[in-house]
């Protein structure tokens, strides 16, 4: 079965107008090397984040619950007994 998410490691840069996404790497020393490639050739800061994006070939397993607790006989009639108050309504 696949994993839910999947994890990405990016490189990010920031010219002054916020951060956007560069690269995408599968490891982290990869991505460090090409965070070095930048700094050499281009102004700017940079970073390396790790991301979590869903996956899309899982499949999410529907299975019944089991009822923990019996209801009692008192609960029953309780929240099937006749409605209380003025106005039909109650606790």
């Amino acid at each position: 079965m696949a994993n839910k998410y999947l994890y990405e490691i990016i490189l990010q840069g920031n010219y002054g107008y916020g951060w956007d996404d560069l690269t995408a790497h599968d490891t982290r020393r990869e991505a460090r090397a090409e965070m070095r490639v930048y700094r050499d050739n281009q102004p700017g800061a940079y970073r390396v984040i790790k991301r979590r994006t869903p996956n899309p070939a899982y499949r999410e397993t529907t299975k019944p619950r089991k009822r923990r607790y019996k209801t009692s006989p008192t609960l029953k009639r309780y929240l099937e007994g006749p409605r209380w108050g003025r106005w039909g309504f109650g606790p």
